[in-house]
């Protein structure tokens, strides 16, 4: 009796996670994939929430592979930090906004995530650009900002206000490094793995916010920041893969010419 008890309560919390209100509850979790194969609806809410936490889980780890490599080349090189303060700026007040208005964690837990990343980040660009003070003070500042905001010193409505800039920020945080990347033909110590990261989040997130949030500035600041992490990720590949390939081919070329001439 106990025991089904239990199970009841454990099936009750899984059924509030991952079934959206809209859905009905079905009597046993055997009855769950007949329910969402009849309703789509239903069905595509359901999807919606697991990848909104797996993309929370992904969070936790998506800047590592990028601070192992700043650490690992003693090096920021490369890298923005115009943009990567901006990028941490947008997450952190719509971290705050999604808070205040009560969405479901899967539909903006990462942002605490990677904006805790993203304060590590800025620290190691700050110290190996020989910035010792502004490695502790900016993202000290950051704290203080976003604790701010989520405290409610900020009021709902200038945050609504900022999240209505998302894709004018996704631009602000993206463009410098596009930019910066293009001027020196190479990508420094830009991390594929998290760049890759970074767009397929993007993307799913167009959808999640689709099906969970009733935003369109959220969802406009989603698509134009997928786009542009898709770009980003397309100069990696390029000036990391491809243009080396490109080069080494060429000096083989004309090695070959030499020695037959």
């Amino acid at each position: 009796m106990a025991e089904n008890t239990i199970q009841e309560e454990i099936l009750g919390q899984l059924y509030t996670r991952f079934l959206p209100s809209p859905c009905p509850v079905p009597e046993s979790p055997f009855d769950l994939p007949q329910l969402l194969l009849h309703d789509r609806e239903c069905l595509s809410l359901v999807l919606s929430r697991v990848l909104g936490f797996g993309i929370v889980l992904l969070a936790g780890i998506i800047k590592l592979p990028q601070i192992l490599s700043i650490v690992g080349n003693h090096s920021a090189d490369g890298i923005s930090v115009n943009a990567y303060m901006l990028e941490t700026f947008g997450y952190a007040y719509n971290l705050s906004f999604a808070m205040q208005m009560g969405y479901p964690v899967t539909a903006y837990g990462e942002f605490a995530l990677i904006l805790a990343q993203n304060l590590i980040v800025l620290s190691l660009i700050f110290y190996y650009n020989g910035s010792t003070h502004n490695a502790f003070a900016v993202p000290l500042a950051f704290v203080c900002i976003t604790a701010a905001m989520m405290l409610g010193v900020i009021q709902i409505e200038v945050l609504r206000a900022l999240t209505g800039l998302n894709a004018l920020t996704a631009v602000g945080s993206r463009l410098p490094q596009i930019v910066k990347n293009y001027k020196n033909g190479s990508v420094g110590s830009l991390s594929l793995l998290t760049c890759l990261a970074l767009a397929l989040g993007s993307m799913v997130r167009v959808y999640t916010t689709l099906k969970e949030v009733n935003e369109p500035t959220i969802l406009l600041g989603f698509i134009v920041s997928g786009s542009l992490n898709l770009t980003v990720l397309g100069q990696v590949i390029y000036y990391s893969y491809i243009k080396p390939r490109g080069q080494k081919a060429e000096e083989t070329k004309e090695n070959l010419v030499k020695k037959k001439n």
